[in-house]
Parts: C-alpha cells; structure tokens; sequence
C-alpha cells in the first residue's frame, strides 16, 4: 500500500507534487538612507526577484502567459492509422478490446488535426474532469453522454462546430485549434505531473536505467518503446512521430461495459481507486504506485517510498494496463 502524502503535499495528470507548508522567514527591514544613490551592489542585492518562467500546464515546457492559458482538447480516437498524436501533450491509452487500442489524447501547448475522432466511453467521464478540457466528439452510446454532462466536461461535436470537423479517408478529423476557439473563456488544465528540476531524481528508490520497454497483453500484439539519448525521448514501433519524455504503464481493473444504439461491448478501465504502475522518464525506470480517489483528483504516481515521482518536461503518454499483462524493461 503506498503511503499518501501528508496533506501540505500538492497534487501536481495528472498528478503529485510535494510541497513544503511552513511560512518563509519575515522580510528583512530596509534602515533608512541617507539619500545617497546605492552603489551598484547594493542596488543587486535589492533588485525585485526574477520571475517565474512560465511553463504549458500538460507538459512542463516553456510556454507564453497566453499559451499557458489556453484550455485543453481532448479527442479520443484509435491509436494505429489515426492523425494528430504525435502533437499531443498527453495521451491516455486504453485497451477497449485485445485487438483494439483507443487513445484519450489531450491538446493544449500545440495545435493538430487530429482523428479519427471517436466516440465518448465509459472511462471518459472519471477520466478528465479534473483536466477541464473541451471533449472533440461524434457522440456516444446512450447513456455516456449524459455521463459526460454530469462529470461538466464539455462537448464540441460537429452539430456545435460544424467547421472544426473536416471528413477524413477513416472518420472525421478535428482542428483542435478551431474547437479552442469555440470556448475562448474555458479554464486551463492544471499542472498534472510534478516536473523535475536539474538536480532531481525521478524516484528515490528501486530507480535504474533502461533503454527498451516491452509490454505484452494477452491476445494482443506487445507494444515496445525505444529510448533515445539523442532526443531524451521514447518512441513506439509502429507510430512514426510519436515521442515522449515520459512512459507510465498504470495496471488498472477492466469492466466489460455493453454500448448501445449499436449493440456492442467493449472492456472498460477503472481509473479510480489505487494499484501498481511501472514508469520510464528519459533513461531511467522505476516500479510505482498510483492513486485517484475521485474524478476530481489528479492521479498521483508515487515510488516504493511514497514520495512522488519527478518527471521529464515534455509530452507523456499512460498506458492503461489490463490484467495479466507482463512489463520487460532492459
């Protein structure tokens, strides 16, 4: 069972990041002059502090104020032959059935076409509340878009923006920069990962290098990730483009969910409650924990000593894991 920060820790998408709560020491009284200019030193040691850089919510990255405040895209789509996810900050992956992968992929720092969009899940409502995005739709089954509703995430289909959604060879495509511009006054995410600064580590123990990570589900076809040195980022077989800083294979329960208006049924992930992960950030992989109480709650990913993990800055892509999956790291 990992143990939980204490509560003058901040959740940091997804997620944790630790803060200390006791007040700095009182400003120090300024004597009064003489009415001397102060010498150049003086001057330094008075000078106002340097702000803080401003940086895109989702990824960590160098961003401008207006940038910072731009609300996030979400559009769900399946991950082989789809467009637009190697522009993605974050991307949830979840596995509907062996044979078909699904991505929950936000947009905020950069813009995509992206698509083919897909329709709204089970797993959508508990997911993203807490991110505040603007959910790139074509609609559902009956009863998740009410879900979706309940959970006040709001929906861009094409019938509210019909010029946000171009037809595609597979499915329609979305401008994730048009669907932004239908809800000017939306709210950014928040922060969803404690980023690490140059002196942290990723995670205080069972931490070690990796440069190869291969996950196999049974029935389905292993996914494996290659690190690069040059790039600091880890890139798929079979998806050119895409590259993160950051890898979090979350083991997570599934419900078989049966959709309607078609019938059909697909596997579900439980993303509330807490398990065990596996996590790669630039060259190093460590085993975690994670947790998410609520929908309103930002997971926390946390090492075998509780404390949360630092990631890279950059795009992070979380592998929803069923049971019986195997993680190989080298």
């Amino acid at each position: 069972m990992p143990r939980i920060p204490r509560a003058c820790t901040v959740m940091g998408l997804a997620l944790l990041a630790a803060a200390g709560c006791a007040e700095g020491p009182a400003p120090a009284k300024i004597a009064p002059t003489s009415g001397t200019p102060p010498t150049s030193a003086a001057a330094a040691r008075t000078a106002a502090p340097t702000a803080a850089p401003v940086l895109a919510p989702l990824t960590g990255l160098p961003a401008t104020a207006t940038g910072a405040r731009r609300p996030a895209v979400a559009v769900t789509m399946p991950v082989a032959g789809s467009t637009g996810l190697d522009r993605a900050d974050l991307v949830f992956e979840e596995y509907e059935t062996t044979g078909r992968l699904r991505a929950v992929a936000l947009f905020q720092s950069r813009d995509a076409e992206a698509g083919p969009v897909g329709e709204i899940r089970p797993a959508d409502p508990t997911l993203l509340p807490i991110l505040r995005p603007l959910y790139a739709t074509i609609g559902g089954a009956t009863g998740t878009t009410g879900l979706l509703a309940q959970a006040r995430v709001t929906e861009v289909t094409s019938a509210r923006a019909p010029a946000a959604y171009t037809a595609g060879t597979s499915g329609p495509v979305v401008s994730t920069s048009a669907v932004q511009a239908t809800a000017p006054a939306a709210l950014p995410p928040p922060q969803v990962l404690p980023f690490a600064a140059a002196t942290d580590k990723f995670a205080t123990t069972a931490l070690r290098s990796a440069s190869t990570v291969t996950l196999t589900v049974p029935g389905a076809t292993a996914e494996t990730w290659t690190y690069s040195a040059a790039t600091r980022r880890w890139s798929r077989a079979g998806l050119p483009g895409v590259s993160v800083s950051n890898l979090v294979l979350q083991n997570v329960r599934y419900k078989a969910v049966t959709l309607r208006n078609p019938i059909r049924s697909v596997q579900s992930a439980r993303v509330l409650g807490r398990g065990t992960c596996s996590a790669l950030s630039a060259g190093t992989y460590t085993t975690c924990n994670w947790y998410k109480p609520t929908a309103t709650n930002l997971t926390g990913y946390v090492d075998r000593s509780g404390v949360p993990l630092r990631f890279a800055a950059g795009p992070t892509w979380v592998v929803l894991v069923p049971p019986g999956a195997t993680v190989v790291a080298r």
